[in-house]
């Protein structure tokens, strides 16, 4: 595998729209990339459950970027790197933050897990689960997920959460929503976990918002869309319609 091209997309907003599926054409266009030799995969803010029951399998992965890079999986979906936020700075954060939110999660395992005073029984709810207390959620505990109600309400939660815990923890908007891993760790990091270990000779990545951007950075080429935000656009390398076209630029630029 030394030396090949590889591709990572972001997967809401960016291969996916609203709560539809990846386009005829760019299912094509990453079955071409794959043929002549290269590696495609997600890199999203995603749980790995989340993932799974929107994807169905639809589109062959050979890696996966999980939770914002806290989770780096094969192409066989098997963990090859990790990074777990400690109980208790969760639970800080959860304590600190939770009533500015409109929703609040816990990524613990394979999934989403939130919190309920009037749910008498632990019950699975589309890809999250409602537990009484916090004490109830399982190891482990990845990051933290807010949900706001404006886009400025993001930012200056993600602002917030930086302030005062940047040393253990690092929060990235993402749209109306805020997620927060353990400090160090980003779409970035799990570029760079790919790229050692699938033997990268170039990378590239396309996304969408702002939780993107240490991404597209990170990339030897990277990609957004028209509609992006500017600091996004600034953030990369080239402005494209869809993940087809950066597809076909990538190839182009490495080959041509």
């Amino acid at each position: 595998m030394a030396g090949q091209l590889c591709f990572a997309s972001d997967y809401d907003g960016t291969l996916v729209h609203g709560p539809g599926i990846p386009s005829v054409q760019d299912r094509a266009a990453v079955d071409r990339f794959r043929e002549e030799g290269g590696l495609f995969g997600l890199n999203t803010g995603r749980t790995r459950r989340g993932l799974a029951a929107s994807l169905k399998d639809r589109l062959p992965l050979d890696f996966v970027i999980l939770m914002s890079g806290a989770l780096v999986l094969d192409a066989q979906r098997e963990v090859i790197w990790e990074r777990r936020m400690p109980r208790d700075v969760a639970a800080e954060i959860v304590g600190r933050f939770r009533l500015r939110a409109l929703g609040l999660f816990l990524v613990a395992g394979n999934e989403y897990w939130t919190t309920s005073p009037v749910s008498l029984v632990r019950r699975s709810r589309g890809t999250f689960n409602v537990v009484r207390r916090f004490s109830m959620i399982p190891d482990p505990i990845y990051g933290v997920a807010f949900r706001m109600l404006t886009l400025d309400a993001a930012s200056g939660l993600a602002s917030r959460i930086n302030c005062d815990f940047g040393s253990v923890a690092t929060a990235y908007q993402n749209g109306k929503s805020v997620d927060v891993v353990s400090a160090g760790c980003s779409k970035a990091t799990g570029l760079e976990v790919v790229r050692r270990e699938l033997g990268v000779r170039a990378m590239a990545a396309m996304g969408d918002s702002y939780n993107d951007i240490p991404m597209l950075r990170a990339a030897d080429v990277g990609y957004t869309f028209p509609s992006s935000p500017a600091e996004v656009r600034d953030a990369a390398v080239s402005v494209l319609p869809s993940v087809g076209a950066a597809l076909a630029d990538f190839s182009l630029r490495m080959h041509g």
